[in-house]
C-alpha cells in the first residue's frame, strides 16, 4: 500500500491508477484506447487520480469516466485552470465537475514545484502509475519522466503508454498558420495571408 494511505478492509480489493503524460500527442485516438487497455485490468471499483492536465491527464479522465469509475483530482494550485491552454479548460471544468473529490493543493501560483507537488501527492495515492510517455527526460521538474523516475524508486508499478509528441519544429509551423513569411533585407516579416 503506497504511503499516506489510511488502510481499510477494502484496500485488498482497490487498485488506485495515477496518470501522468505529455500535454501535447500525436495519436490521442490511439492513446486513449491504449489507457482503456490498461484500465480494463485494474480491478473494481476503478479509482483514477489526475492533475486534469491538458493531454494524457483528460485522456485518462475521459476513460476513467467512461469505465464507470470514480475521478480524484489533485489541482496544483489555485490559479491552474488560468495557466491551463484554452483549448483545455472547457474539458477541464466538465472533468472537475464529475470528480468524485478535488484536492486543490495551498499554492497560488502554479509553477514547476507546484506540478512536482502534485505528482507526489498523486503518488503517495496510488498503486499503479500509468505513463503516457515518449522515453524522453523531463522537460522540468515534475514532468513525466521524473514522476516515472520516482515511482520505480517508491516501488509503485509503472505501466507506460508509449507516445509520440508533436516535433518543436511541427508545433512551431502549427503556430505560424496563417502567416506567409518574406525576406526583407536582414529578416523575416509575417503579413497576413
Amino acid at each position: 500500500m503506497p504511503a499516506g494511505r489510511a488502510s481499510s478492509a477494502t484496500d485488498a480489493e482497490l487498485t488506485i491508477v495515477a496518470v501522468t503524460g505529455h500535454r501535447s500527442l500525436t495519436d490521442a485516438a490511439g492513446i486513449r484506447q491504449s489507457i482503456a487497455t490498461v484500465l480494463s485490468t485494474v480491478e473494481r471499483p476503478l479509482i483514477g487520480i489526475t492533475a486534469l492536465a491538458a493531454g494524457a491527464d483528460q485522456l485518462f479522465a475521459d476513460v476513467v469516466l467512461g469505465l464507470g469509475g470514480e475521478l480524484h483530482v489533485i489541482v496544483p494550485g489555485r490559479d491552474y485552470r488560468a495557466a491551463l491552454p484554452a483549448r483545455a479548460r472547457a474539458a477541464f471544468d466538465r472533468y472537475l465537475a464529475a470528480a468524485t473529490t478535488v484536492t486543490t493543493l495551498e499554492i497560488a501560483v502554479v509553477n514547476t514545484d507546484a506540478y512536482l507537488a502534485a505528482g507526489l501527492a498523486m503518488l503517495d495515492r496510488c498503486d499503479l502509475l500509468v505513463a503516457v510517455w515518449d522515453g524522453e527526460a523531463s522537460r522540468g521538474v515534475g514532468g513525466t519522466a521524473d514522476l516515472v523516475r520516482r515511482a520505480h524508486e517508491r516501488g509503485t508499478e509503472v505501466r507506460v503508454i508509449p507516445a509520440t509528441r508533436p516535433s518543436r519544429r511541427s508545433s512551431e509551423r502549427r503556430a505560424h498558420r496563417g502567416h506567409h513569411h518574406r525576406r526583407t533585407g536582414g529578416g523575416s516579416q509575417a503579413t497576413e495571408q
